[in-house]
């Protein structure tokens, strides 16, 4: 079965096509989190990142492939990545002006974010549902933030896992892995999860 379908699987992200009728489309979701920052005008910039993650995992457009044993694809239409560039841009602003050279011998730079290994023995020994009931038991912005998050991620283990027939998903929907298969799918989607959200994921550490 591998065997047959491996040249496709080879290629499955040079082309990725997205269920259009499996959530909303880029247009729809940007409305949705306009719609949200206007009544919440406020809100912690933590929550506000929060919410846009939760809505991408929860009703952005999937792409189910049940010959694929390990499922990620979500569109995300570059909207975090969209906010973030927003957020830099206004930040910016207020503390240089309109100026390109706010001062003799100041330079402009990229900001290089994280680089980071994520904690593999508690994301393997919790699962999504571990991590977000974790979160649920602290009373801080941080933590509706962390739980918003993975409240999103373990919705999009159901969607991935019963729209490609992935077992090993819909197990992690419910619970932390307890087979091999289910391991790997769970490290797989997480670093994908975080690297949408804008934190690279630099090694996969002692898996």
């Amino acid at each position: 079965k591998f065997d047959a379908a491996r040249q496709r699987l080879e290629a499955q992200y040079a082309n990725v096509e997205y269920d259009t009728d499996s959530g909303l489309s880029k247009e729809e979701l940007n409305a949705e989190f306009e719609k949200h920052r206007a009544e919440n005008p406020h809100e912690a910039r933590i929550l506000t990142k929060a919410f846009l993650v939760n809505l991408i995992c929860t009703k952005s457009c999937i792409a189910p492939d049940k010959e694929n044993y390990f499922a990620d694809k979500v569109d995300d239409g570059n909207l975090l990545n969209e906010l973030r560039l927003k957020w830099y841009g206004e930040e910016w602003h207020n503390e240089f002006g309109d100026a390109s050279n706010p001062s003799p011998g100041s330079i402009e730079y990229m900001v290089d974010v994280s680089h980071t290994c994520p904690d593999w023995l508690n994301i393997l020994h919790l699962g999504f549902v571990g991590l977000r009931d974790r979160a649920a038991k602290g009373s801080g912005v941080f933590h509706r933030a962390v739980e918003l998050v993975y409240e999103g991620a373990i919705t999009l283990c159901k969607r991935l896992g019963e729209a490609s027939d992935n077992q090993a998903l819909i197990a992690l929907s419910k619970r932390p892995a307890q087979t091999l298969h289910e391991a790997f799918q769970l490290a797989y989607l997480f670093h994908e999860l975080q690297e949408m959200e804008g934190e690279p994921v630099r090694t996969m550490g002692w898996f």
